[in-house]
């Protein structure tokens, strides 16, 4: 057991509270892109395309087909967020064991025993766009510069995911909390036990 009474195996899910704006903002371009696609293939309802009035019967009994992309679109970001807020779920969650740590999302499993992690720290990420300036944190394991070369990022975690309702101070906490978690692990385990790679099995009780 560590400072903070903690044991492993921890299995992390993502933060239920984060997902509320993606199911609204998803579900909302669902049900307008559904709407729409409703509503142009009505007879009697005039549509256009580039200013101009579509008349041709073919390209009118086409023309609603317009909005089937839209619709996945807001369905794989309505699945998603669902998936994430689903207790235990398989496709979204962090595990951290004594053997290593293995962050899972719906297409990708990253897997590292704690020796090959180096220390965590917090990451201030800014990107810019025509919406304006966003913000995002994470926790991130970085190696080192190496023969004045640039440090090479390992592993991030979004704070926002799995992390508290501030981001910022997510990260810094997120950070110190795996740090404690790893330095627990690495002093309780020989390293001539620890393997080289987490399997997806590993971990068997989760809290």
């Amino acid at each position: 057991m560590d400072q903070a009474g903690e044991t492993l195996p921890i299995r992390l899910a993502p933060r239920r509270r984060s997902q509320i704006f993606f199911l609204i903002f998803f579900g909302f371009f669902f049900g307008f892109a559904l709407f729409w696609m409703v509503m142009s293939s009505q007879e009697g309802t005039r549509v256009s395309f580039n200013g101009v009035e579509v008349t041709d019967p073919e390209w009118r009994a086409l023309y609603p087909l317009w909005g089937i992309p839209f619709v996945v679109v807001g369905a794989c970001g309505l699945a998603v967020a669902v998936l994430k807020m689903v207790p235990n779920s398989p496709c979204y969650h962090l595990d951290l064991s004594m053997e290593g740590l293995t962050l899972r999302t719906l297409f990708k499993q990253q897997s590292f025993a704690w020796r090959e992690l180096p220390p965590f720290e917090n990451l201030r990420e800014v990107t810019e766009s025509s919406d304006g300036t966003t913000t995002t944190y994470y926790a991130v394991a970085m190696e080192p510069e190496r023969d004045g070369g640039s440090p090479r990022e390992i592993l991030r975690i979004s704070a926002s995911e799995y992390g508290v309702k501030n981001s910022e101070r997510s990260a810094i906490d997120l950070a110190a909390r795996l740090n404690r978690l790893r330095n627990m692990a690495l002093r309780q385990t020989p390293r001539a036990n620890i393997p080289t790679s987490v399997s997806q099995g590993a971990v068997t009780r989760m809290r």
